[in-house]
């Protein structure tokens, strides 16, 4: 009789993994880590994976990769490719024909498996509340794709080489090496620690521990210890899901919950169990199955139908989810199984390989085409001129960003960049972040006029304001922001520059003594902070100058602009996207500081409205920040503000 070493129990803890992902995804209150349900997913494929790898070679004395490879096109491939394609299509009736564009990259990276690498080089923060791309998912695809194609091959060099014994000491060094590698990203560049195989590597050799035996159960353990390890497990998983939430740096130490979860329930799973039969119930069992397509549908349809609709209620999100199961089931039936199974496929494994690859690129490249991304000589798939113009408003950025002396997130050393007039005596400081640096176009020229050396000291999503920041990026505290922050301070005091101009966002997240609050809801602590800070510049120089906060729109006019095609129709009105207690916040702390302050809000705001298109220009290039072009036209008025 053939032993068979399908758990049920596991396909149970599938049913788990991706019922959290799906709350969280849902918004539900009470999961904010719920997106830890790929960790445990991970775990599930690191044990299967290389267990299915050992026996093979244990039975037949070879692993036959090709067949290996083959198997996992036919049970990965069709669904996703099909998700894909109906995804771009639905987009392309749903989002503006710029949001297209964008996201046909996504596609297209998906379809080839790389989505990860594309949104760690994008820094993507996975748990943002802004507009994600549909194909966000994919990521974590592209993940196990990528520990599909290295694993069985390093696994089977180590074979070669070592016995089972040291086979497992082989696994937890590259486990030991790829945790350390998580918790010094997590550190220094969260993305790349969240969407990479390298740092993520540890969660998949967690589970081939279990397999190649390291992690096990003594032969003499009573059933009970089993049972135990199972709750503990189920246990670690559910606190997880509930305490881990945005402030926790991810993945990091606070991953070893799931993970360490997801190992003892398969360790004590080796022995069947109370909590073990529970998992293997028909219900968990069913989701289970069914839960590599409920992964791949539901959240296209939770990014896609709320904007078609245009609502995104908690209640809509629930009823989305439970369409997303229906769709998923459908799926699993009519497009996984028919080809995970079928005879065709499954005895050619070459051709399946073949027609997988083709497959992939092909979808990839018709996703560029079809979304504008790849211009091609066909009147179906003509570029819109209006897209392309507007695609390039997001380009229209000040020269300093070109000239790399805007600096990223990781950079604390100053820059030692200057505009203006760079051959003066008369030196003039440019100090903030983006939302400082915005003004470059104006004060270039004006520094130009009146003689002075321009230097330019911003930084990305660094306010100057001496406060401890929260970056939601980093998902950590904003070390590299303090030490720049002071030793630009520091080089002013020693400059003492003609006039310094001080720009800072009002978009920050501060941390007050193990909490994060928003700084709208800190107005007297950034108050009094922003006057320390303004009244330290005016001993150091002969002039301060604080560039007031511009408008915040609710919505991307960029994107507006392309879908509704009426200039008029995209201007917010000024209540909404001009804080008026902001203003208030700046100005007394200017008056307490002794400094003086330049709004140009009566420019971009004349009226009741906020024009987001003048004269065929574009005054804006996202949300929050001007256009280069735009500002360079406001150059007049802002000297005349200067000069009082």
């Amino acid at each position: 009789m053939r032993r068979t070493y399908f758990r049920p129990d596991i396909e149970g803890l599938r049913a788990v993994a991706v019922i959290a992902v799906l709350l969280f995804h849902v918004g539900l209150p009470g999961v904010s880590g719920g997106f830890v349900g790929v960790d445990v997913f991970y775990v599930i494929s690191g044990f299967l994976i290389t267990g299915l790898l050992l026996r093979e070679g244990e039975s037949s004395g070879k692993v036959d990769l090709l067949a290996f490879y083959a198997r996992r096109m036919r049970r990965l491939l069709p669904a996703a490719l099909v998700v894909i394609v109906v995804t771009i299509a639905a987009s392309a009736v749903i989002l503006s024909p710029l949001r297209l564009t964008e996201v046909a990259g996504d596609a297209a990276a998906s379809a080839l498996y790389v989505a990860n690498f594309r949104f760690a080089l994008e820094a993507t923060d996975y748990l943002s509340v802004g507009a994600p791309s549909p194909f966000l998912h994919f990521w974590s695809l592209a993940v196990e794709e990528q520990f599909y194609l290295f694993w069985p091959v390093l696994l089977l060099v180590a074979t070669r080489l070592l016995t089972l014994r040291f086979l497992g000491v082989f696994v937890l060094i590259l486990a030991i090496a790829s945790f350390a590698l998580s918790l010094y990203l997590t550190q220094v560049n969260q993305p790349w620690a969240f969407f990479m195989l390298p740092s993520r590597a540890w969660e998949l050799a967690a589970g081939a521990m279990i397999a190649v035996g390291l992690l096990r159960i003594p032969r003499r353990a009573p059933r009970w210890a089993a049972g135990a390890m199972v709750w503990a497990g189920l246990a670690l998983i559910v606190i997880a899901i509930v305490v881990i939430g945005p402030e926790t740096p991810f993945p990091g130490l606070a991953a070893l919950l799931p993970v360490l979860g997801a190992v003892l329930v398969i360790v004590g799973g080796l022995r069947m169990t109370i909590p073990g039969r529970l998992l293997a119930l028909p219900p968990m069992r069913y989701v289970g199955r069914i839960s590599y397509s409920l992964y791949l549908w539901h959240w296209p349809i939770l990014i896609l139908v709320p904007i078609a609709l245009g609502s995104d209620s908690l209640e809509l999100r629930i009823g989305l989810a439970l369409v997303a199961v229906v769709v998923a089931a459908i799926s699993t039936e009519l497009i996984e199984q028919p080809f995970r199974r079928g005879s065709f496929f499954s005895q050619r494994p070459r051709g399946s390989i073949q027609f997988g690859f083709v497959s992939s690129v092909a979808v990839a490249v018709a996703a560029l085409v079809f979304g504008g991304a790849i211009d091609v000589p066909n009147p179906f798939f003509k570029a819109d001129p209006l897209v392309v113009e507007l695609a390039g408003v997001r380009d229209d950025l000040p020269q300093s960003y070109f000239d790399g002396c805007h600096l990223s997130f990781l950079a604390e050393e100053p820059t030692d960049c200057a505009y203006g007039d760079r051959k003066s005596s008369k030196v003039a400081y440019l100090f903030g972040d983006s939302h400082a640096q915005q003004w470059l176009p104006a004060l270039d020229v004006i520094a130009k006029e009146q003689g002075w050396r321009l230097v330019t000291q911003t930084k990305a999503a660094c306010s100057v304001v001496p406060v401890t920041l929260w970056e939601r990026k980093l998902r950590r505290l904003y070390d590299e922001c303090h030490a720049w922050r002071q030793t630009v301070v520091d080089q002013i005091a020693e400059a003492k520059p003609e006039v310094v101009f001080v720009g800072s966002s009002r978009d920050y997240e501060l941390w007050n003594g193990g909490s994060v609050d928003r700084v709208v809801d800190s107005l007297p602590q950034w108050e009094r902070q922003l006057t320390k800070l303004l009244t330290q510049l005016d001993e150091s120089s002969k002039r301060v100058v604080l560039l007031a906060e511009t408008p915040f729109l609710n919505f991307d006019p960029i994107d507006c602009l392309a879908q509704i095609r009426e200039f008029a129709g995209c201007d917010p009105p000024r209540l909404i996207v001009v804080d008026g207690r902001y203003a208030d916040v700046e100005a007394a702390a200017v008056a307490a500081a002794g400094a003086s302050i330049v709004s140009i809000n009566d420019l971009l705001c004349p009226t009741a409205n906020c024009p987001v298109v003048v004269d065929g220009t574009s005054v804006y290039r996202d949300q929050h920040h001007l256009t280069a072009t735009y500002m360079a036209r406001l150059a007049q008025p802002i000297s005349e503000y200067l000069a009082g």
